[in-house]
C-alpha cells in the first residue's frame, strides 16, 4: 500500500534446446513482465520470416480449432488435467481426424440450413397468394389486371392509395411473420402510375417464387411436407453432433489449448534475444517472486541456465507498477487508473482518494434518509454485481455511509431538520452557512497541504531535490502556503499580524521560489555547462512564482464549492416539501403530494448524486493529483498462459 510493489530485474540465460520448456514454465507460474533482451554479443533478436510463418499457422489452427468446438456445439471449458498434454503436432493431428469425422455430418447440416432457409423465405412469399386459384407462373401474365405485393408501412399505404384514387386498390395486410405488406391492383393501362406511386413512397416487391409451379395452395402444402422432412433429418442430425462433441470434446479442447498455448509462447519470444546455442529472457517481477521463479528454471534446466537478479538501476527502462491496496482500497483504484498509471518512483494514490472522495461525497451529500437509499442501492450492486459493476457497487456503499454520517451532523433526514418541534443536528447547512464554508475551507487546505507533502516525498525518492525543496509544490512552496493562510486566519480573526511574519512566511518563499532557477543557472554555466539564457529563466522564474500564488489561492477557495453543494442539497430538499405542502391544497392532497416527495427524491438521487460525484472526482483530479501525481507508469502485466 501507498507504493509500488518493490521489483527486480531478472536476466536467464539458458541453452536453446531448454527454452521451450523454460518459457512455458514461466508462463504457467505468470509472474515475469517480459521486456525486450538486448541484442548484444551476437545475439538478435528472435523475430524472423520463420516465426512469422510459425505464428500465422499457428493462428490458423486455432481458428480451425474454434471452428470445430462451434460446429460441434462445444462450451468453452478447461479439458480434463488427466488428458495428455499434446506436442503442436499432435494437437494438428488431433484437429485433422476430427475434422474428417465430423465433415460429414456438418456438410449435410449446413446443406439443411440452407434448404430450410429457402423453404422459409419461399412460404412467406407465398402465404399472401394462399386464397388465389390460379398457377403463381400466370399471375404476371394476366392480361387486364397488374399487380403488385411486397412492404410498406402502414402510412405509406394510406399515402398511396390517396394518391392514386379510382386508378388501383391498395390493400395493407400484416404477414404471418408480423411484416408490414400490401397488395397493389390496377389495369394494365394504369399500371405505370401504380408503380411510380409505390416507388415513390418505399415499396419494396416480394419475389414471386421463381422455381415453383401450381396453385399457391398446392406449392405451400408441398413445402409444408418438405419443412417438415428437413426439420426431422435436423433433429436425427443434431443427436449425431451431440454424440460426436461428446466423442471427441476432450481432446478437442485439449489440442486447442495447446495451439492457444503455443501462440503465446511465440508471441512472447518476440522479446526474447537468442544466438545458435543460447537464449536470453529478460523481465522484470515482484521481489518476493524471485525465489520461486528461479528454483523452476534450475529445476527445468538441471543447473543448465545463468540467472543474474538486481535491482533497477537509472539506465534502466522505468519498472512496471504493481498495485496492492487492501481489498476496501481495491474497487478505487478505477477511478486512479481513469487519470492515469502510477510511476513505479512515486507515492500510489488510491488509499487517499478513497477517503478524501468518501468524505467529499459525504460533505456535499449529508442526508441520511437520501444516502440511505443509496446504501440500499450501493449494497445491492456490491453483493450481486460483477468486475466494475461490483467496484462500483463497493465505492457506492462507502459514499453512502459517508452521507448517512454527515446527515446525523447536519440533523437532516429527507431534508427534515426537526421532529416534533425539536431540531437535530450539530450543523444545519441553511442556518450556518458560515461555519460550513470555513470548515471545506479548511478541509480544502488539508487536502492541498497532503499533496504538497506527497509531492515532497516523491520528488525527494527520485533524487529530485532541487525540485522538492524550491519548487511551487516543494518545501519552500509549502511554507509559502502554510504561511500566508495562517495569516490569514489570524487577520481574520481580528489577530496581529507582523510585518516580519509577512517577510519571512510570504515574501521570502515567494523570493526563493523565483531566483533559484536563475541561481542553478549561473552555477552550470561557471562550470562549463549549457543552459538557457539568463533572461529567459527570469522571465520563467517570475511567472511560475506568479502562477503558484494564483494557483493556491484557487485551489483554496475552489473547496468553498463543496459548502454549495451541500446547501444546494438542504435548499432542494426544502423546495420539495415546499411543493408538497402546495399539493396537499388541491383535491386528492395526500396523494399528489406523495407523487412530489417520490419524484423529488428520486431527482435527488439520481440527478444530485450523480453530479455530486462527478466534483468530488474533480477535486480529486485538479485540486489533489495536479500537486504530486505525475502518472506516466505502465502497468505490471506478466507474461501468464493461465489467463485468457
Amino acid at each position: 500500500m501507498f507504493i509500488s510493489a518493490r521489483m527486480k530485474k531478472i536476466e536467464i540465460l539458458t541453452l536453446a534446446s531448454d527454452e521451450p520448456r523454460v518459457t512455458e514454465a514461466v508462463g504457467e507460474m505468470g509472474v515475469l513482465h517480459l521486456t525486450r533482451a538486448p541484442a548484444e554479443g551476437g545475439a538478435t533478436p528472435l523475430e524472423t520470416p520463420e516465426s512469422d510463418e510459425t505464428e500465422a499457422r499457428l493462428d490458423t489452427l486455432l481458428a480451425q480449432a474454434d471452428a470445430l468446438c462451434e460446429a460441434l456445439g462445444i462450451s468453452e471449458r478447461k479439458p480434463p488435467d488427466a488428458l495428455p498434454h499434446p506436442t503442436i503436432q499432435e494437437a494438428e493431428r488431433e484437429l485433422a481426424e476430427i475434422e474428417n469425422a465430423a465433415r460429414e455430418i456438418t456438410e449435410e447440416r449446413g446443406a439443411l440450413d440452407a434448404a430450410r432457409l429457402r423453404l422459409e423465405n419461399l412460404l412467406r412469399d407465398t402465404a399472401i397468394l394462399r386464397d388465389i386459384d390460379a398457377p403463381v407462373e400466370q399471375l404476371e401474365q394476366l392480361s387486364f389486371l397488374h399487380f403488385a405485393i411486397g412492404g410498406m408501412g402502414r402510412h405509406a399505404a394510406a399515402a398511396t392509395e390517396e394518391e392514386l384514387g379510382d386508378r388501383a386498390v391498395v390493400l395493407p395486410y400484416t404477414s404471418p411473420y408480423g411484416e408490414k405488406k400490401v397488395v397493389a391492383i390496377s389495369s394494365k393501362k394504369g399500371r405505370w402510375a401504380l408503380e411510380s406511386a409505390l416507388e415513390k413512397h418505399g415499396f419494396k416487391r416480394d419475389k414471386l417464387p421463381e422455381d415453383e409451379t401450381g396453385v399457391p395452395e398446392r406449392i405451400i402444402e408441398l413445402a409444408e411436407g418438405r419443412m417438415g422432412d428437413v426439420l426431422a433429418r435436423t433433429k436425427e442430425l443434431n443427436e449425431a453432433l451431440r454424440a460426436a462433441a461428446g466423442e471427441h470434446a476432450d481432446r478437442l479442447l485439449a489440442a486447442r489449448l495447446r495451439i492457444r498455448t503455443e501462440l503465446r509462447m511465440m508471441k512472447a519470444r518476440a522479446h526474447f534475444a537468442h544466438t545458435w546455442a543460447t537464449m536470453l529472457i529478460t523481465g522484470w517481477l515482484p521481489e518476493d517472486r524471485v525465489h520461486a521463479l528461479c528454483e523452476a528454471v534450475l529445476d527445468i534446466t538441471q543447473g543448465r541456465a545463468v540467472i543474474e537478479i538486481r535491482d533497477p538501476q537509472p539506465d534502466d527502462d522505468e519498472p512496471p507498477t504493481l498495485v496492492r491496496n487492501p481489498s476496501i482500497f481495491r474497487p478505487f483504484e478505477l477511478l486512479v487508473s481513469e487519470y492515469s498509471t502510477p510511476r513505479y518512483s512515486e507515492i500510489e494514490p488510491t488509499p487517499f482518494i478513497a477517503v478524501l472522495f468518501v468524505l467529499m461525497f459525504g460533505l456535499m451529500f449529508g442526508d441520511v434518509g437520501h444516502s440511505g437509499l443509496l446504501l440500499i442501492a450501493g449494497v445491492a450492486l456490491w453483493l450481486r454485481g460483477k468486475g466494475r459493476w461490483r467496484d462500483g457497487g463497493i465505492i457506492l456503499t462507502c459514499c453512502s455511509i459517508s452521507g448517512i454520517l454527515f446527515g446525523v451532523i447536519y440533523g437532516s433526514y429527507f431534508g427534515k431538520h426537526e421532529i416534533g418541534g425539536t431540531e437535530l443536528g450539530l450543523l444545519q447547512p441553511l442556518k450556518n452557512v458560515e461555519q460550513l464554508l470555513g470548515i471545506t475551507v479548511l478541509f480544502g487546505v488539508g487536502v492541498i497541504s497532503l499533496g504538497i507533502i506527497l509531492n515532497i516525498i516523491n520528488r525527494f525518492r527520485r533524487r529530485e531535490y532541487a525540485e522538492g525543496s524550491f519548487g511551487k509544490f516543494g518545501v519552500i512552496g509549502g511554507i509559502f502556503y502554510w504561511g500566508s493562510v495562517t495569516l490569514a486566519v489570524r487577520g481574520l480573526v481580528g489577530g496581529d499580524v507582523s510585518w516580519a511574519a509577512v517577510v519571512l512566511l510570504v515574501v521570502a518563499p515567494l523570493v526563493l521560489m523565483f531566483v533559484y532557477k536563475p541561481l542553478a543557472a549561473l552555477r552550470r554555466q561557471r562550470a562549463g555547462e549549457r543552459s538557457d539564457g539568463l533572461f529567459l529563466l527570469v522571465t520563467e522564474s517570475a511567472i511560475e512564482a506568479f502562477e503558484a500564488v494564483l494557483l493556491y489561492l484557487a485551489n483554496t477557495l475552489s473547496f468553498a464549492r463543496v459548502a454549495a453543494f451541500a446547501l444546494a442539497h438542504a435548499g432542494l430538499s426544502l423546495a420539495i416539501f415546499e411543493l408538497m405542502a402546495a399539493a396537499r391544497t388541491f383535491p386528492g392532497g395526500p396523494f399528489w403530494a406523495g407523487c412530489v416527495f417520490v419524484v423529488g427524491t428520486l431527482t435527488i438521487l439520481l440527478l444530485e448524486g450523480l453530479i455530486v460525484a462527478i466534483q468530488a472526482m474533480r477535486f480529486q483530479y485538479y485540486e489533489f493529483f495536479t500537486k504530486f501525481f505525475e502518472g506516466e507508469g505502465h502497468m505490471y502485466r506478466p507474461f501468464d498462459l493461465k489467463t485468457e
